[in-house]
């Protein structure tokens, strides 16, 4: 079993929690495991980004019924004051990167509300999004939800990119 199943999500626009139904383990070490310690190597050459600029990554599990609620990624004013506050000086979660580990067999898409764009992941597929404008304000039109799992299960492996290192001398590809 995973973490627990209620995530909550604060929404920037309304404040309103918006809960993730399913399970969640976040990786603390990702050096510690050599098939993250790839997917590191291999998303940061993609995405053309420093290692040390990501979040530690997650695993999300959903089961039958779960969904993840409308949302976004970005930070909030609020909770970016709240994270310096607590030492993280990584800033704003400039984009997103995800791994489909297992596509549902049905339902579970992800759904950008704006453009209705509706991904239905396939093993191994990568998405990655923006979560910030050009000039790095929070982009509203990336607010997406995952449609409730109909039939299998759902397995992500998710991370944020921060637009500064989250752990400075700490890793030592900190570019």
């Amino acid at each position: 079993e995973l973490g627990p199943t209620e995530q909550k999500m604060a929404d920037p626009l309304s404040g309103e929690h918006q809960a993730f139904d399913g399970e969640v383990a976040t990786l603390l070490f990702p050096h510690a495991d050599v098939v993250i310690h790839w997917i590191t190597a291999r998303a940061t050459r993609v995405l053309a980004v420093p290692r040390a600029t990501l979040e530690p990554f997650s695993v999300l599990r959903y089961r039958v019924g779960h969904r993840y609620a409308e949302h976004v990624d970005y930070l909030d004013a609020a909770r970016l004051e709240e994270y310096g506050r607590m030492g993280d000086r990584g800033g704003q979660r400039k984009s997103t990167f995800l791994i489909y580990l297992r596509a549902p067999e049905r339902g579970g898409e992800t759904h950008y509300l704006a453009n209705g764009l509706r991904i239905a992941g396939k093993n191994g597929l990568a998405v990655a999004h923006d979560n910030t404008l050009p000039n790095g304000e929070p982009d509203r039109s990336t607010r997406h939800e995952s449609t409730p799992i109909e039939a299998g299960e759902k397995w992500l492996l998710r991370t944020a990119i921060r637009e500064h290192p989250l752990y400075g001398a700490l890793t030592a590809d900190s570019r």
